[in-house]
């Protein structure tokens, strides 16, 4: 994984690594829980198994308050990331240049 193999459809916008760093969430949950046979995924399980992920996402460390579901931000440091776009052939995408 990781945003430098993410391909970008249009302009980023304010919103792309958030927006990037969700789907993270999402999937890493999903594959904690695991889909049916119908396609079907626990909900429950679902939202337990979010709210357990850490990962270093594009915007920061990822990870959520047991209790709240909400991005936990305590105790963590400002972290600045530069990305550029870059040509890919199916698209652009996004390549971290520093990080402070």
């Amino acid at each position: 994984g990781g945003l430098q193999g993410a391909a970008l459809e249009g302009d980023c916008e304010q919103f792309c690594g958030t927006i990037y760093d969700a789907v993270w969430a999402a999937a890493v949950g999903i594959s904690r829980v695991g889909v049916a046979a119908d396609g079907s995924v626990d909900k429950g399980a679902l939202l337990e198994a979010i709210r357990n992920v850490t990962f270093e996402g594009a915007t920061g460390w990822v990870r959520f308050d047991g209790e709240t579901g909400e991005r936990d931000t305590a105790g963590q440091p400002l972290l600045i990331k530069n990305f550029r776009a870059v040509s890919r052939r199916a698209g652009r995408a996004l390549e971290a240049v520093t990080t402070w």
